[in-house]
């Protein structure tokens, strides 16, 4: 995760964070174009969801991370099929989990894209790269991708809520307010539990991919 990079990657970006933040209301752009860029650059961004959380509150942190970590996605995925796959395929195309995930979207198209999002042990950032060498439509992969980020999402983003400052980013977060956080939270965790392990079973093939 993205909370436990030192040094100056992650000064830079809690740097950047606080300039989206002097910058009121038009510091939203800034974000969502250092989200992007973060989602392109193959890093985690935990980091950056919480911080969304905390500077615009849970649900239009939620509607910024995800309408910007679709759009790295995007471009991910079209780089993966241009410009980028032959490094692509050099470095992940010989590996079993790939050579699974292709078979699979042989098969299911977007619906493995969807299972895959839902799933917590699944890296975002590389699978956007690895989906880009597989048969599955942009249009399927993009709401599919959209839809599957939801639950994690929300949860990052209310976590985001807990904390104080930006410089309790990355140092744990402590978590804090009334009983309908609380609620909200519990409630949020537990649909992304409940769907992550569902999704892991269904990508084991221990239940069928619904039609």
């Amino acid at each position: 995760m993205l909370l436990f990079l030192q040094g100056t990657l992650r000064a830079w970006l809690i740097e950047s964070i606080a300039t989206a933040q002097a910058l009121g209301t038009s510091g939203l752009l800034l974000f969502a174009v250092l989200y992007i860029f973060a989602t392109i650059a193959a890093l985690p961004a935990s980091l950056l969801t919480l911080a969304a959380g905390l500077l615009y509150g849970p649900y239009i942190g939620a509607v910024l991370v995800l309408c910007s970590s679709v759009a790295g996605a995007v471009a991910a995925f079209l780089l993966a099929r241009s410009w980028l796959r032959p490094w692509v395929e050099g470095r992940y195309g010989e590996r079993v989990a790939f050579r699974t995930i292709a078979e699979k979207t042989e098969e299911h198209g977007a619906k493995l894209v969807f299972l895959l999002r839902l799933s917590p042990f699944v890296p975002f950032s590389i699978l956007n790269y690895l989906l880009g060498l597989t048969n599955v439509s942009l249009r399927g992969y993009t709401v599919a991708s959209a839809v599957g980020m939801v639950p994690g999402i929300l949860l990052y983003t209310h976590l985001g809520t807990s904390l104080g400052s930006l410089s309790e980013l990355g140092n744990g977060v402590s978590l804090g307010g009334g009983w309908l956080f609380w609620m909200g939270l519990a409630a949020t965790l537990l649909v992304t539990i409940v769907l992550g392990r569902w999704s892991a079973q269904a990508l084991r093939g221990k239940s069928e991919l619904p039609s």
